[in-house]
């Protein structure tokens, strides 16, 4: 199997993903609960004070390379929050960008 069937194959499957519920009839999506949470200004909030702890501890308690390396997850949540996209959001079909997530509601 050619790499750029694998790899198409793999879009197709995340793009037809069963965890949304396609209506054809109406030509809408309706969106994931998860998704619909962390798109809105709650979910940015939690994304935000998640990073920030994951920060705190990587470098206040665990020691080491460890630490280190909880502390740069750390980023991603906070990052996530901060600039307003949803990392998870396109395993469940969704746009990365929190406006077009909330949009689409």
């Amino acid at each position: 199997m050619p790499l750029g069937d694998f790899v198409t194959d793999r879009i197709n499957l995340l793009a037809y993903s069963p965890y949304i519920n396609r209506s054809e009839e109406i030509g809408e999506v309706e969106m994931n609960p998860f998704v619909a949470f962390m798109s809105s200004s709650a979910g940015r909030i939690v994304r935000i004070i998640a990073g920030i702890a994951l920060i705190a501890v990587g470098l206040l308690s665990v020691q080491g390379t460890a630490g280190s390396v909880v502390a740069v997850v750390g980023l991603v949540p906070l990052l996530a929050g901060l600039f307003d996209f949803c990392v998870f959001a396109p395993l469940f079909g969704a746009p990365l960008s929190g406006v077009k997530i909330r949009s689409a509601k």
